[in-house]
């Protein structure tokens, strides 16, 4: 089910894009694993706390072979030598370019599970996740 009215603009864009979602071949082509959970992090840089970063990295950790995928924001090297003084090899984080509006939500898409920030939410980001027909996890709490 679905909140937007029936038949409006973005619902047809949504139906045809994901008739035409790449097949698992596209996951070579970003660098992701074929047969490993791809936890993506979508969500600004800025978005991302201590505790969420290590509970991420608590993830990773129990779920060998598996990646954080996230853009590239300009904080990439400050979260690789996180992960890596939290026991997990950088390696397993991955940061791809921005994407065109168009392609957006097919390559996002091969992600799993998208993984919210509880500092700032990710609201639009979280509603492409859904549209893309991946899981948003997400805590609930009070600021």
């Amino acid at each position: 089910t679905t909140y937007y009215p029936v038949g409006n603009r973005q619902t047809a864009i949504r139906d045809r894009t994901l008739q035409q979602r790449p097949v698992e071949r596209g996951r070579k082509a970003l660098g992701l694993p074929k047969d490993a959970i791809v936890w993506g992090a979508f969500n600004d840089h800025y978005k991302i706390d201590p505790p969420i970063f290590a509970l991420w990295m608590e993830l990773l950790k129990g779920e060998e072979g598996s990646v954080l995928w996230a853009l590239k924001h300009g904080g990439e090297d400050l979260l690789r030598a996180t992960a890596e003084a939290q026991g997990v090899n950088s390696s397993r984080l991955i940061f791809s370019e921005f994407f065109s509006k168009r392609e957006h939500l097919d390559i996002k898409g091969m992600a799993d599970v998208f993984l919210d920030t509880t500092l700032y939410n990710a609201h639009s980001t979280a509603s492409d996740m859904l549209w893309a027909q991946v899981p948003v996890v997400t805590l609930a709490g009070e600021k």
